[in-house]
């Protein structure tokens, strides 16, 4: 029985070839139609074992070359989206890609998008008191607007991550259920 070759960093099924992993790069930017960077991209890979970080580099570079892909930078961060050859490339070859391989990197860029979103709208500052203690301010905002801004004081670093934890996991229902609480009115 003939053994598969494996690359350190690719579980068995994972993409071993160049060629593959252009067409993987091409489906997942034009499945969730945000521009990433090459963290992000790498990142999702990693995440999933699917590809070497140096088979992903070179497929990379590749694509650029290639003009497939484009470059912009926000901030000091460079992104990359897809031209219409990478299009092309990601619709006429996606089918060279098992349907749960397509699936699971399009889920894991689609929470990684979503973390990125909810960290962006809201803000945790965590201050160390002098007595030992620790004030939280939460803040929480909207595309224009400061919806919120609360503080608190929390005894220990323990009990800083998980209030911080349970208020990242979803500061839509926190806010929702402030101010559910604040307007109710007494019968």
């Amino acid at each position: 029985m003939e053994q598969e070759n494996l690359i350190a960093g690719v579980s068995p099924g994972g993409f071993q070839d160049v060629y593959e992993v252009r067409i993987l790069i091409c489906y997942l930017l034009h499945s969730i139609a945000e521009p990433l960077s090459k963290e992000h991209l790498n990142e999702i890979f990693q995440s999933t074992n699917l590809v070497n970080y140096f088979v992903f580099s070179d497929a990379l570079s590749q694509l650029l070359t290639e003009k497939q892909l484009s470059v912009f930078k926000i901030d000091a961060d460079e992104y990359y989206r897809l031209n219409q050859s990478g299009i092309d490339t990601a619709n006429l070859f996606r089918h060279h890609l098992p349907r749960s391989v397509r699936k699971k990197v399009v889920e894991i860029a689609l929470k990684m998008l979503s973390k990125q979103k909810r960290d962006r709208e809201n803000e945790v500052i965590t201050e160390k008191l002098e007595n030992g203690g620790y004030n939280i301010t939460f803040v929480i905002h909207d595309i224009e607007f400061e919806l919120m801004r609360f503080s608190l004081f929390v005894p220990d670093e323990v009990q800083v991550d998980v209030i911080k934890s349970q208020f990242l996991k979803s500061p839509t229902d926190f806010y929702t259920h402030v101010i559910t609480y604040l307007t109710q009115t007494e019968s």
